[in-house]
């Protein structure tokens, strides 16, 4: 609820302003004959109402206006404080076993008269998908099952960090 002593600071936003304040509130434009402050009352619109919708329409008059209305300055100021601490750390993470990198791989077709021939089950094929230097969750992004890594580390074809 607005509170009286306001009203002369309320009464003192420009038409133009007003009409822009009203559709950003959602409120139906007012006849001439009733003050914005009288009819921001009706509507149960209160200070603090104003000024946000004012401070959100984002323009210098708007900015004024919103001045008038808290009855003290508002400075708008670009963000300083992250230039002076700097960029935020990252968040620390804890490591998983997605983490681990492939360190070696061994070949897994041969050449037969300068041909590769690879058996022909799918594992092999999702295996062919393996380079040195990925992690185990890029590798599962690129399609591989977590049960083709445990086979392929048990038959020592790839090696993990950490293992």
């Amino acid at each position: 609820m607005m509170l009286e002593r306001y009203r002369t600071s309320v009464n003192s936003v420009p038409d133009d302003v007003a009409e822009l304040l009203l559709t950003h509130l959602g409120v139906p434009t007012r006849d001439d004959t009733i003050s914005l402050f009288d009819f921001l009352r009706e509507w149960h619109v209160g200070q603090c109402d104003v000024v946000l919708a004012l401070l959100r329409l984002n323009s210098p008059r708007c900015l004024r206006c919103a001045s008038a209305v808290m009855g003290r300055r508002i400075t708008k100021c670009p963000p300083s404080l992250a230039q002076v601490r700097g960029p935020r750390p990252p968040a620390p993470r804890v490591p998983s076993g997605d983490d681990r990198r492939v360190t070696w791989r061994m070949r897994q077709y041969k050449k037969l008269n300068g041909r590769k021939i690879l058996p022909g089950t799918p594992i092999y094929f999702r295996l062919e998908k393996i380079r040195v230097g990925l992690s185990v969750r890029q590798l599962l992004a690129r399609g591989l099952r977590r049960k083709d890594l445990r086979i392929a580390s048990r038959r020592k074809w790839i090696r993990l960090e950490g293992t």
